[in-house]
């Protein structure tokens, strides 16, 4: 009964993690309990304090759940090495507790999951027991501390040093459990999106699409989908901000697009987000030459959404924040007949039935004044 009430703890994604965490260790803590009482038959083991740790990774900018993980991960080897062998820390029990860091936003964050990798990695090294082996997942969770810190000038670089660090234990060992993968180079494509290192972002793409031709192009017809990591790069385009940011985001949905030779180990089949992400770009040109062709851009690229929704595309179909991106466009250029342009759109959306929110009516409101941004 206790197994199963922390199995569907463990698997719950509900509104309170927390509450779920505390009560699962509740139950461990009444499951010890018991033990005493009705012997070995009831007393947690690794089971039962992993689900627990998997509740807290769950809570999201949480800096109480990180803290209170690793305290059960520190009973977890007293209880090791006390002589009870049910209970023991594996790759596990660590990788959850540094997913609690990473979930917590914590500024120290990539202190502690660095920490916690080397304490894994060196008891490893020391016993070479694999159920301590650092995996996949590990890196993933080292990877994303860095990728999502914002106060260290080097988390971009030290994301991409672990990265790199598990690219050359996959190439020693050929362990498929450390084989680079979508998650990893979205974390890392993520970061430099946040930041707006759309140079940096586009040589990065540059070097998955290397790495899935070299590790997935086998010719085994396998396919690794990377429009995260696509949408990244449009996305970083649009933040720099710098002339012909625009033009280049939409060259990467049109690379999307048209992967040629690369659609037999990749896919990147555009998303709502990837063409509202190319309008955000259009929105924020820079130059005077992309501003008077920005609000003709965007109409082709709402277009062949709608065109592509029709047909039965929905992943395609916009929604308030591509009409909203489309608006504030339209409210950045000089053209003359802003108020015609936000009635067609508004149209549009009573058409597609996506309701105007209050974001799309103010800029509605400005399109009839006539005001610019």
């Amino acid at each position: 009964m206790f197994t199963s009430v922390l199995n569907a703890l463990a698997k719950r994604r509900s509104r309170d993690p927390w509450a779920d965490a505390q009560r699962a260790e509740a139950i461990v803590i009444r499951m010890d309990e018991l033990s005493q009482v009705l012997g070995q038959g009831v007393k947690p083991n690794s089971f039962s304090f992993n689900a627990v740790l998997d509740c807290y990774s769950r809570c999201r900018k949480n800096e109480a759940a990180p803290r209170h993980a690793e305290k059960i991960l520190k009973h977890m080897h007293a209880i090791h090495e006390a002589g009870h062998k049910g209970v023991k820390p594996t790759v596990i029990s660590y990788t959850s507790v540094m997913n609690c860091w990473v979930n917590s936003f914590a500024p120290e964050a990539p202190d502690r999951v660095e920490w916690l990798y080397q304490d894994l990695k060196s008891r490893f090294e020391a016993t070479r027991d694999r159920s301590l082996k650092p995996s996949q997942y590990t890196f993933n969770a080292l990877i994303g501390a860095y990728a999502r810190n914002t106060t260290r000038s080097d988390s971009v670089e030290r994301a991409k040093s672990h990265f790199l660090a598990m690219m050359e234990q996959y190439k020693e060992t050929g362990d498929l459990d450390l084989r680079p993968g979508p998650m990893h180079f979205s974390a890392i494509m993520g970061a430099m999106s946040r930041r707006g290192l759309a140079d940096e972002a586009s040589q990065f793409l540059d070097h998955i699409v290397d790495i899935c031709r070299e590790y997935y192009g086998t010719g085994c017809g396998e396919k690794i989908e990377i429009v995260t990591s696509f949408n990244s790069l449009i996305t970083a385009h649009a933040k720099s901000k710098v002339p012909g940011s625009a033009e280049r985001a939409e060259a990467a949905l049109r690379r999307m697009q048209n992967l040629g030779p690369m659609a037999k180990f990749i896919a990147a089949p555009p998303s709502v987000y990837s063409y509202t992400s190319v309008m955000l770009a259009w929105s924020l040109a820079s130059t005077a030459e992309e501003k008077a062709e920005a609000v003709t851009r965007c109409e082709v690229l709402l277009q062949e959404m709608l065109i592509q929704a029709k047909a039965g595309n929905s992943s395609l179909a916009p929604n308030q924040f591509t009409f909203g991106t489309f608006l504030q466009v339209i409210v950045g250029s000089s053209l003359p007949n802003k108020k015609e342009k936000a009635d067609d759109v508004l149209e549009i959306m009573k058409q597609c039935g996506v309701k105007p929110d209050s974001f799309v009516l103010d800029l509605v409101k400005k399109c009839e004044k006539g005001v610019g941004e």
